[in-house]
């Protein structure tokens, strides 16, 4: 019994610790991408939120124009990512 409870802790801090993780992008379909934007929306302050959603409008617009990239495929590069990462590469990416 004793070898019993810190498997059984440590399971709990593992199971506990995945319903606390940030939302990442999912581009696996279009609902997923637009439900997964807005998730990530709702994990930054609201000034970081008004950046994030000038900078996105700026790279989806530039993605259609230059390269007549639609839909799910727009957003692949940034697959997984969380909102800072995908901010931050933004951020990099249009100055």
């Amino acid at each position: 019994m004793k070898h019993i409870a810190p498997l059984l802790f440590l399971l709990l801090t593992l199971t506990l610790s995945g319903c606390f993780s940030e939302p990442r992008l999912d581009t696996s379909t279009p609902e997923a991408v637009k439900s997964s934007i807005e998730d990530l929306r709702q994990s930054l302050s609201e000034s970081e939120r008004q950046e994030f959603n000038e900078r996105l409008n700026v790279f989806v617009a530039h993605q259609v124009h230059v390269s007549d990239t639609r839909g799910v495929d727009i957003y692949k590069e940034y697959e997984g990512m969380t909102a800072q990462e995908i901010l931050e590469a933004l951020r990099k990416r249009i100055k």
